[in-house]
């Protein structure tokens, strides 16, 4: 996959770590044609100089991965589709649309289709997916959106605001009566295992902030980073005691995860920031980082523009411990 046809851009979206092994998003469409992109999964061993195989060629629009705690994969798409190699998944109607093809020994891939939206009868554009396992996941769509899957069957859980808005961003939380959502026009919603609930954030209501990620704390708590209006952005706890705002700073976090006991936050072209007690203080500061994830040993993070696939690793345990691996 290092030589790309002339005319065709291809981009990581987003990097997942399981048992020695990283899984990529990767993104391929013609110039200028970025919402047909179809979406494959890469994968590659955990090693810095490690090559890429594709375990999954699809001519579906994926914006979304995650890594059940089994190491099964799930993935959702603009035009709603979930695609898993979880054996439960085998349990929903198959999608006959899209075609999710194994390669180089790859695992075999259960599609199916997330019901049309309540309101207007169309399929949801999918912005996020995760789960605490592969019975039980969640997927944020365009405009706010929520849908569960319970081990058998998907479900539309929350409708999104009237009007549209409200695109969820992120999800995190610490058992199935547990989870958090959170989205654009200063929505964040949590889950108690009967219901989901709007919670109301501290301050003056802003529809111009958008909450971007969710982190949970070893106590039970969240961390949640909000953004905007403008290069501002703020982190929120949360719990049982609602939400308290924990710091503002003069950056806009664009997402939040943690490595050991630090927790780094991409924030644009401001870099990476990192969250130390109260205080936010930029940490690295030579790219622009739109997202993150993380492992126990290492973090990734997403560039805004990339001028080829790549990902920059955080590895603190390494001589270089900031490298752009360029695929």
């Amino acid at each position: 996959m290092s030589e790309h046809a002339a005319g065709q851009i291809h981009e990581v979206l987003s990097v997942s770590e399981h048992d020695g092994h990283r899984y990529l998003l990767w993104l391929s469409y013609e110039d200028g044609d970025s919402p047909n992109a179809h979406g494959n999964i890469v994968r590659q061993e955990v090693r810095r100089g490690a090559g890429i195989q594709t375990i999954c060629r699809t001519n579906d629009t994926l914006r979304a991965l995650w890594v059940s705690p089994a190491g099964h994969l799930w993935t959702g798409s603009t035009h709603g589709s979930i695609g898993s190699t979880a054996p439960a998944a085998r349990t929903a109607p198959p999608q006959a649309w899209f075609s999710y093809v194994p390669e180089n020994q790859g695992p075999a891939w259960h599609v199916t289709s997330l019901p049309l939206i309540r309101q207007d009868r169309i399929s949801p554009s999918i912005t996020a997916l995760w789960g605490i396992d592969d019975q039980h996941v969640w997927a944020g769509a365009y405009n706010g959106h929520i849908y569960a899957w319970d081990g058998q069957s998907w479900s539309q859980v929350v409708d999104g605001p009237e009007g549209g808005g409200g695109s969820i961003n992120a999800f995190g939380g610490s058992a199935p009566d547990d989870v958090y959502a959170v989205g654009a026009n200063g929505r964040i919603l949590h889950f108690n295992g009967q219901a989901w609930s709007l919670l109301q954030p501290p301050g003056v209501p802003n529809d111009s902030e958008g909450f971007t990620g969710v982190q949970m704390l070893p106590d039970g708590q969240a961390l949640i980073t909000g953004a905007g209006p403008g290069p501002i952005g703020r982190v929120l706890q949360a719990g049982p005691a609602g939400l308290v705002e924990i710091t503002r700073c003069d950056v806009a976090p664009r997402d939040i995860a943690a490595i050991g006991d630090r927790f780094l936050l991409p924030a644009g072209g401001a870099g990476v920031a990192e969250l130390k007690g109260r205080k936010v203080e930029i940490l690295k500061s030579n790219f622009n980082a739109v997202s993150c994830s993380a492992s126990s040993n290492r973090m990734y993070f997403i560039e805004a523009v990339q001028q080829q696939p790549c990902f920059v690793e955080f590895d603190p345990a390494e001589a270089t411990p900031w490298v752009r691996v360029t695929l």
